[in-house]
């Protein structure tokens, strides 16, 4: 079975003056460019979350899963959060700005930052709540 996913985009600079876009290409402002990123990583998140598996052999198998820090978050580094002490790979890093970064052990979380994780299913639930745990 396929699934096809459709996706309006975010806030075009016609959309923000009311004009009609059917017709015409038009760019999309900040808000809109924002909008389509966390639409896509919403969609992602909900992928990888495993919602597709459909034997117990493959609720084991290794998955990615992106967390987006709260707004509560401390800058505590990767380290810190000990998630390869937990089985737990962090693949990527994406900024509240959009800047994606190759992640190391020292870099300092920010909120609003997004990881991308990858291991089990049961540890990307542990890894996830302590990256959502306040302070």
């Amino acid at each position: 079975m396929r699934t096809l996913v459709l996706l309006r985009h975010g806030e075009s600079t016609w959309n923000l003056e009311n004009r009609f876009t059917g017709w015409t290409d038009v760019g999309l402002t900040d808000t809109g460019v924002q909008q389509a990123r966390d639409a896509r990583y919403s969609l992602l998140r909900g992928y990888f979350h495993g919602a597709d598996d459909d034997t117990v052999e493959e609720l084991d198998q290794t998955r990615l899963l992106s967390v987006t820090l709260p707004p509560t978050s401390s800058g505590r580094t990767l380290v810190e959060h000990a998630l390869a002490d937990s089985g737990v790979t962090v693949v990527s890093l994406r900024r509240a700005s959009g800047a994606v970064l190759q992640p190391h052990e020292t870099m300092a979380l920010a909120p609003g930052d997004t990881l991308v994780l990858s291991g089990s299913p049961e540890t990307l639930a542990r890894a996830e709540a302590a990256l959502l745990a306040p302070g």
